[in-house]
């Protein structure tokens, strides 16, 4: 029912325009967190993406205040990632376990990637806050030879509001 309750929601509003990349916002029917989009077209090929995708060492520079990644399990079309994100001060650095499905379309020369948060019991980690929630889609279609179309959806709730401890 997610495709029903996406009839259901308030259309785009764009709320940044830069370097390339649109980032949208927008109301979800009673849920405080909004879901955000970003769009953009990247020099590469839709394999090159999806390596980029999976190497766990290379996430801290294209994903947003990625401190980590590490990959707890992979198969032929998911894989299971915990990520360490940064949080500013005063708030605690956050983690999350997402699984990550892919469907791809050779036809179309398109691959989708929906992830969303995994419930793996993990050893509470220091002082980091686990995200309680977490849902993107990505589609990467191939719009030329090694020219890519890229729009990620995400809605997540970073859960509490702990702050760190200062010395």
């Amino acid at each position: 029912t997610h495709g029903a309750l996406m009839a259901q929601t308030a259309s785009w509003r764009l709320i940044k325009d830069a370097e390339d990349i649109k980032i949208y916002r927008r109301p979800i029917p009673n849920q405080i967190i909004d879901e955000i989009k970003a769009t953009t077209r990247i020099h590469t090929t839709v394999d090159a993406w999806l390596r980029l995708f999976e190497d766990e060492k290379r996430t801290p520079e294209w994903l947003y205040h990625c401190l980590q990644a590490k990959v707890l399990a992979r198969g032929d079309n998911w894989i299971t990632t915990y990520m360490e994100t940064d949080f500013p001060w005063p708030l605690n650095d956050r983690y999350s376990v997402m699984r990550s499905e892919y469907f791809r379309d050779l036809e179309k020369q398109s691959i989708q990637v929906t992830g969303q948060s995994d419930t793996i019991i993990l050893p509470h980690t220091h002082s980091l806050v686990r995200v309680p929630m977490a849902r993107n889609r990505w589609q990467i279609r191939s719009v030329s030879h090694e020219t890519i179309d890229v729009t990620v959806t995400a809605q997540v709730d970073p859960g509490g509001a702990s702050r760190r401890l200062t010395g």
